[in-house]
Formats: C-alpha cells, sequence, structure tokens
C-alpha cells in the first residue's frame, strides 16, 4: 500500500492507491516484511516477457525506513541498521544513509536527467537507461 509519495517526475504516469512488485530473490526470500517500513523508488516498466507494471528500480529500489531513518529497519531478512554497502551499487543508500524521507525528497526534486535520457522521454526506463549506457560506453571507447 502507498502511504505517501514523496515524488514523481513531471509527465510520469500516476502511482497507484496500491500496487503489488515482486520483490524476491532466489531462493525466494522475501526482501520485505509486514510490520517495517520502506521507501520505495519505483519504475513503470517491462521485464523481458511481461507487460509494464511499477516497479522497484533494480538494486537499490527498495530501502528499510524505520524510525523515519533510511537504511534503518528490516529488508531480505536482516533487521537494525543496514550497512549501507549492502543495500545499493549506485550510491543512493551512502548518500541517504540516516537521513530522513524529506532528504531524499529535495534530492529528487533537484536531480536534472542525464542529457541522453531526457531525449527519450516516451521510452520507458529501462530503454532509456540503455540509452545511457551505451553512450558512455561509446564515450569510453573513442
Amino acid at each position: 500500500m502507498v502511504d505517501k509519495v514523496l515524488y514523481s517526475r513531471d509527465g510520469a504516469k500516476k502511482l497507484p492507491d496500491s500496487f503489488r512488485a515482486e520483490l524476491w530473490q532466489v531462493p525466494c526470500v522475501p526482501w520485505v516484511k509486514a510490520g517495517h517500513t520502506y521507501l520505495g523508488l519505483l519504475v513503470f516498466d517491462s521485464v523481458a516477457g511481461e507487460p509494464s507494471a511499477w516497479r522497484p528500480v533494480y538494486s537499490g529500489g527498495v530501502l528499510p525506513y524505520d524510525n523515519e531513518s533510511i537504511g534503518t529497519g528490516e529488508i531480505e531478512g536482516k533487521e537494525g541498521e543496514m550497512p549501507y554497502e549492502d543495500l545499493s551499487p549506485f550510491g543512493l543508500s551512502k548518500q541517504m544513509h540516516g537521513e530522513h524521507a524529506l532528504t531524499l525528497q529535495s534530492l529528487l526534486r533537484k536531480t536534472e536527467p542525464y542529457a541522453e535520457a531526457a531525449k527519450h522521454p516516451n521510452l520507458s526506463p529501462g530503454e532509456r537507461y540503455e540509452r545511457v549506457r551505451k553512450g558512455r560506453e561509446a564515450r569510453r571507447d573513442e
């Protein structure tokens, strides 16, 4: 269930009041548990062979948020204060570790999209990500 939307980019599809996201890893260990609070970084995207749906950003799209502190709570069966290195390879968990959700909201509001991604607003997040990744690889090869 969605309690509050902290940020949504201009033109983004409206988030429903509730949604179901598959938050599982092999061998089917649940990532989240009832009774805890989480911040979800969600995108409306498709996965190969599946229809588009609201999904957590890959690897770091769900952050524990008990006691209004990012990185504190429960995730993947572990409880307490999570070491930020275990949460996200993108650096967001490290940057926001111990912060309140309003700090994350402020960061999201002032973040500029990658120029290559902004050129393709109608592509899915996954497709925009691929454009950015390919652009970086091409620059490295020059």
